[in-house]
């Protein structure tokens, strides 16, 4: 079952370890998108732009 508390907390200690590893991280949370190659193709042109390309 989904929980979002949990996957909050999740996402910011992720977030946390990555940022302590001096890891470049940008975070984007699509309201309405899903988890499927049709919402991420939408998201091309940003992260695209997030990594210089």
């Amino acid at each position: 079952m989904f929980n979002p508390t949990a996957t909050q907390e999740s996402m910011i200690s992720a977030a946390h370890l990555l940022l302590t590893k001096r890891v470049n991280l940008t975070l984007r949370i699509v309201p309405g998108g899903n988890h499927s190659e049709a919402s991420w193709e939408k998201q091309i042109p940003i992260f695209m732009d997030c990594l210089g390309l």
